[in-house]
């Protein structure tokens, strides 16, 4: 618990206290329609959006730590115009192929043709289209196991519910350091798809039910 403190708190120092300080007041989050689905997890409608991304030499805190320095130096002037960019949440973790990503939203105040352009060669903006999305929310420090638990219960629930998941799974984070863990807001995020007819969904959600009961 200790050294994951420390680690947390070198982040806080490296990432600069501009962006924390941001994030303890409203800041923005991708928007999204909330559709019918039985607990414990959402099924999110999102609009297109456009992020910062950087690879990650792996998923250690070292890595994320390099690839969250590269993203706020691009925020916070790190671009062609000098241009300060709003912070929004969450920070997202996820892997795509064999490499890890990071990625920062960008404010919807913004188009990709008037973005700045980054002066890092490693930071890219990517157009990500609208996308129906499995979500399961979380408190605690987002340690690998818990990670891994929460991703493997989410990819039952979606086969339950007559759901594919046709996207990587995604880590969002939600809180700076300080926050308290049972407080803290972590999601995974997986990119969904429909499997089955209305008759068959509404016998899986029945079963789902029946087995909660």
């Amino acid at each position: 618990m200790v050294v994951t403190i420390l680690a947390f708190g070198l982040l806080f120092v490296l990432g600069g206290a501009s962006f924390w300080a941001a994030r303890a007041a409203d800041v923005e989050e991708p928007q999204y329609r909330l559709l019918p689905q039985e607990a414990p997890f959402e099924l999110r409608l999102y609009g297109p959006t456009i992020e910062a991304r950087t690879t990650l030499g792996d998923d250690s805190r070292t890595s994320m730590s390099r690839g969250f320095r590269r993203l706020a130096g691009y925020i916070f002037g790190g671009n062609d115009q000098s241009q300060s960019i709003a912070m929004t949440a969450p920070v997202s973790r996820f892997r795509q192929g064999q490499d890890w990503k990071m990625s920062f939203t960008m404010p919807s105040e913004w188009q990709l043709e008037n973005l700045p352009k980054p002066l890092r060669k490693d930071v890219s903006l990517i157009a990500v289209e609208g996308q129906l999305v499995a979500a399961l929310r979380f408190p605690g420090w987002a340690r690998p196991k818990l990670v891994e638990r929460k991703e493997q219960q989410l990819l039952a629930l979606i086969q339950e519910s007559c759901l594919e998941a046709v996207g990587p799974r995604r880590l969002a984070q939600y809180d700076p350091p300080s926050q308290l863990p049972p407080l803290r807001r972590n999601e995974i995020l997986i990119p969904v798809q429909r499997a089955c007819d209305e008759a068959e969904q509404s016998v899986g959600v029945k079963r789902v039910s029946e087995s909660r009961d």
